[in-house]
């Protein structure tokens, strides 16, 4: 994935058309980020009103075994 590339988030059943705005790698911003690497990507057209969520806190937390082996795959 590189920065500003279209993207389809694979997420709980559902498919979302997204951009990837930025990229960290290792913590550290990147304009790249390969096949295998882990990395935080941030997205344009998801919020985390698009996620599931379970009760919890201050009443609602992202439902992390819902969105665990989401897949975000080229365009």
């Amino acid at each position: 994935m590189q920065q500003g590339q279209d993207a389809v988030l694979h997420l709980a059943g559902d498919e979302r058309a997204v951009r990837v705005k930025s990229i960290d790698v290792r913590r550290r911003s990147a304009a790249v980020a390969g096949t295998g690497e882990e990395a935080g990507l941030y997205l344009d057209g998801i919020t985390a009103r698009d996620l599931p969520t379970v009760p919890g806190g201050d009443g609602s937390l992202i439902d992390s075994d819902a969105v665990a082996g989401a897949r975000l795959v080229s365009a």
